[in-house]
């Protein structure tokens, strides 16, 4: 669908995927040590020198996360030792981290050297089957990690329910998108590093909602796509070099608070349908057609942003 004559609208289900954009150099948001599970007991994996047979301590780690997940019971968090985690390397996807488990690497680097690649069938109870890295369920926590899904319409983080930690990750190169959140599931995204994937940064459809905050996303088609009744608030994130910003559309209410939105080839933000997202004190600079483009037929309320010094297109006040 058209909008404006200029614009073209990707809505964001599992099944579309729009062009991704030219590779730029990275930078890191300033990492913060993220919240992890009340930690009773660590497991320690290393997918070189470890074995299954052996017992998971620091000096005699398992080689997979996948009989490491077996292993943990809440308040368990495994611990990443350097290097590449594939089926190649006995791992068995999607990894489905569960309740009160906590999954890390590396925090400080965003994951430098830790990196898990892959996928596997998943059934969504919200988009049936998927292809996805890592289901995360209800309090688990998940940082300091690298994740890349190459697979056709792959997925690096599944979040359906619950209200997960995603913390001071990078999520590179995933056919299609680094979070995709569903259900009504509500969780915190912060931290991370998304670049370069096929499709999105982040997705949030159906009734989710959570918070996302402090992270870097560019380099995407979309750098977050946000549909359905889903009300997350995007808070203080720098969402650059994307094709758009951010695509709003369906019956979802997004608060946004606090963003850099600059330098996305397209527009900025882009509201569809019936979409009424809250925008305050959001900050656009270098968007290529419009920072702000409102294609409902309700006046956008725009606060804490001069729209005089905007390029808008649609009805704002």
């Amino acid at each position: 669908m058209g909008l404006g004559g200029c614009v073209q609208v990707f809505v964001p289900t599992p099944d579309a995927t729009p062009p991704s954009t030219p590779t730029v150099e990275s930078s890191s948001p300033t990492p913060s040590a993220p919240p992890l599970v009340a930690e009773k007991l660590t497991l320690y994996v290393d997918p070189q020198a470890g074995s299954d047979r052996h017992p998971g301590t620091a000096n005699q780690p398992f080689q997979t996360i996948s009989h490491a997940l077996q292993q943990a019971r809440p308040g368990t968090v495994i611990q990443l030792l350097p290097g590449v985690y594939t089926t190649q390397t006995g791992e068995v996807f999607p990894l489905q981290v569960q309740a009160g488990v906590g999954l890390r690497g590396n925090p400080e680097t965003q994951g430098k050297g830790i990196q898990i690649t892959g996928g596997g069938k998943f059934l969504s109870p919200t988009w049936a089957g998927q292809n996805v890295t890592i289901v995360a369920s209800q309090d688990a926590a998940i940082s300091g990690l690298t994740l890349t899904n190459p697979n056709t319409r792959g997925t690096a983080i599944w979040v359906e329910t619950g209200s997960p930690t995603i913390a001071q990750n990078r999520f590179v190169g995933s056919d299609r998108e680094g979070v995709f959140v569903s259900g009504t599931a509500t969780p915190k995204i912060e931290r991370n590093i998304f670049e370069q994937n096929g499709g999105n940064g982040l997705v949030f459809t159906r009734d989710s909602g959570g918070l996302t905050e402090h992270n870097v996303i560019q380099q995407q088609g979309f750098g977050i796509a946000i549909g359905d009744r889903a009300q997350p608030t995007i808070r203080a994130n720098q969402i650059r070099q994307n094709k758009d910003g951010l695509v709003i559309n369906g019956d979802s209410r997004p608060t946004l608070d606090r963003n850099q939105i600059t330098n996305n080839g397209r527009d900025g933000i882009v509201v569809t349908t019936n979409a009424k997202p809250s925008l305050t004190a959001n900050t656009f600079a270098n968007n290529g057609d419009h920072d702000i483009h409102n294609a409902t037929a309700s006046p956008l309320q725009v606060e804490g942003s001069n729209l005089v010094e905007l390029k808008v297109e649609g009805k704002m006040k």
